[in-house]
């Protein structure tokens, strides 16, 4: 009869021998050669290097690894909400072209290839642009003088993507985006501003920051240090001894990587490609997982670099990487314990960033404000009046001054707000451009369209099979894109809000999915995909050559579409969040907004263009079988790819673009 061998043990334990510690593994870095290469209508991409990034030894106070039987249930493990090795970039280039500004002197440049969005005239509607470009001016006055002192700066930033960022960002929305039209009268700005007293010092690309009205306008910094803490959430952090030598030598237009495998998250700079493999930071945790991390773009520079991270316990950690810093926001899971499956900055906020949930559920948090002890699971049965079928209001920043959850004085505390949207894992957040609609993935098999801004729901997108795993914007917000179980990558209309093509390459699931916005022309757009399968495809995307479907047919999947009225029950029912069913009409209530949340029709493969990829690259080392792949990123200069295992592969663009 044959006997599972014993779990191994620990080291320090007896696991090694003579009770020796293990040493903690180091990163490696391999130079690629020009078998690694691969060709585009384009160009040649050469292949640079692979950097390995070691995974960690397991705490001695993690419980013994489970033995995997193909036969039981799956176990609820720390790596069963996890997507694999993830990577955050950061690029902070130097420019004194001032002529493409943002808000508050946010000097931007216009990327190579990419679409600039027309001019028009500035409308009513409230937009997370808007939000935070207001946040800017607040204290403009006092801020244009530091700001020219200290120098502009052009952020480029990815997380987890790398294509849709360096973007201008304004209080302008464009009319000819879809309808996400304004029910309120007031600026979403002074809602907020309200309601939280947050104010901004300005000078995003030179280094100022956000603060606070208690703090007179400066940048808050974390309180506890990652090097020096008693805390048993964080093992231990590894700092280079030559950190400060390393960030003199990094350059503006250097590429700055957080990425994270196991229990540990790395901070990487490419200044010298030789020593890449040498972390500039490396954090060890002990009761968590980091399942996903973003960079704020908004203030970084070469003196600030702040980052927040999401773990398998629900904790957000923000950190400051220049000072070795951090603060704990939803500790111990005050509002709630469920894994934070994906986490993003709100563009142009300093201060705001929004977590999405293992539970389907989203909450908006505050990086300088204290945890009011606010839990969901208590607050199960209370929402909001405007709630919906589809998207449950729990907690609104729009009526935070009247909640129970401010302390004496009346400041609101966190979650500025919290929000429920699928009774199924989140598995991606994303900004459009503009930053007035929030795509968000679910593994029910859905995909919704969010004004944040508004609090409302507008359109509700399914797949073709299975869940959806990831989502991208183009550049100019025109197009986005899907990608998830059903093995394919789905591009659909912003503007129409309709299914136009589909892509079929994979054979596996689609993990990623990006839009390059360096080969991508007023014409053509460029994706990139990676997934489980191993393969790196690219697909040329041209809508004036797609086939147009008939109009009847367009017409008919339209009148399939069931629209969920934006009201709700006043005693505060709703249908659980399940539209699964699409042949039943959700319950209407008298209600004073008049839009409503759109669930689109399927559309079936005959009545949708299906591409093939260009480019076709299977991503493993030699004489190996291709590892699944988890993240895709596209940099100015090169391409990116990690890989599940923890290898990060680069390849260069081709020199004539």
């Amino acid at each position: 009869m044959f006997i599972l061998p014993p779990p191994p043990k620990y080291y320090g334990t007896g696991a090694f021998p003579h009770n020796l510690p293990a040493l903690e593994a180091t990163n490696s870095r391999t130079v690629l050669d020009q078998t690694q290469n691969f060709s585009a209508p384009e160009g040649v991409y050469e292949a640079q290097d692979c950097l390995f990034l070691a995974m960690p030894l397991p705490h001695p106070s993690d419980p013994p690894p489970v033995v995997i039987n193909p036969l039981a249930p799956t176990i609820n493990q720390p790596s069963s909400h996890s997507s694999g090795v993830r990577v955050s970039t950061l690029v902070v280039r130097q420019t004194t072209d001032k002529s493409v500004g943002g808000a508050a002197g946010h000097a931007v440049s216009q990327m190579p290839g990419m679409k600039k969005r027309p001019s028009v005239a500035s409308s009513n509607r409230p937009s997370f642009g808007g939000w935070t470009s207001s946040l800017l001016k607040k204290s403009s006055v006092g801020s244009e003088t530091s700001g020219a002192a200290a120098g502009g700066g052009v952020i480029t930033a990815s997380s987890r993507a790398g294509a849709s960022s360096q973007v201008t960002l304004d209080s302008t929305s464009s009319n000819d985006s879809p309808e996400f039209s304004s029910s309120t009268s007031l600026p979403l700005s002074v809602v907020l501003n309200s309601a939280t007293g947050t104010v901004s010092s300005g000078g995003s690309g030179a280094g100022a920051g956000a603060g606070s009205a208690a703090n007179g306008g400066l940048r808050r910094k974390p309180k506890n240090s990652l090097t020096k803490n008693n805390s048993s959430f964080i093992s231990r952090t590894i700092v280079h001894e030559n950190l400060s030598k390393r960030l003199q030598e990094h350059s503006l237009d250097d590429v700055f990587i957080w990425a994270n495998v196991g229990r540990s998250l790395s901070w990487i700079s490419t200044a010298n490609p030789s020593i890449k493999h040498e972390a500039l930071t490396k954090i060890l945790f002990t009761k968590a997982h980091p399942l996903c991390h973003d960079m704020n773009i908004t203030t970084a520079s070469m003196q600030n670099v702040d980052v927040v991270i999401g773990t398998s316990a629900g904790d957000a950690i923000w950190i400051d990487a220049i000072t070795n810093k951090y603060n704990r926001i939803n500790k111990n899971g005050d509002v709630t314990r469920s894994p934070i499956t994906s986490i993003k900055w709100i563009p142009g906020s300093e201060n705001f960033f929004i977590t999405g949930h293992a539970d389907g559920s989203l909450a908006i948090f505050d990086k300088d404000r204290d945890n009011s002890g606010f839990s969901l699971s208590d607050s199960a049965g209370s929402q909001d009046p405007r709630s919906t079928d589809t998207f449950r209001i729990i907690k609104s920043f729009t009526t935070a001054l009247n909640n129970s959850s401010n302390n004496k004085s009346g400041e609101l505390l966190n979650p500025i707000a919290v929000y429920k949207v699928s009774n199924s894992p989140v598995t991606a957040l994303e900004f459009s451009p503009t930053g007035d609609i929030l795509s968000i993935s679910s593994n029910d098999g859905y995909l919704r369209l969010l004004d944040l801004a508004n609090e409302q729901m507008y359109d509700i997108f399914p797949s073709y099979y299975g869940g959806f795993i990831c989502t991208a914007f183009s550049s100019d917000g025109e197009y986005f894109a899907t990608g998830g179980q059903d093995d394919m990558v789905c591009v659909y209309s912003v503007r129409n809000k309709s299914l136009v093509a589909r892509l079929q390459g994979h054979r596996s699931w689609v993990r990623q999915v990006r839009f390059d916005p360096w080969t991508s022309d007023s014409s053509n757009y460029r994706l990139g995909s990676i997934g489980e399968d191993g393969t790196l495809l690219l697909w040329d995307f041209s809508p004036k050559t797609l086939t147009r479907p008939k109009a009847m047919m367009t017409q008919h999947s339209r009148k399939k579409s069931i629209q969920f009225s934006e009201n709700c029950d006043p005693n505060g029912s709703t249908s659980g969040l399940s539209i699964g069913d699409t042949s039943s009409t959700s319950k209407t209530f008298t209600s004073k907004r008049s839009s409503a949340t759109t669930l689109h029709s399927f559309i079936s493969q005959n009545d949708t263009p299906i591409l093939p990829p260009v480019v076709k690259k299977s991503v493993h080392v030699a004489e190996a079988e291709p590892e699944p792949l988890s993240d895709l990123v596209f940099l100015p200069k090169a391409i990116m790819v990690v890989g599940k295992d923890g290898r990060i592969w680069t390849w260069g663009r081709p020199k004539t673009v």
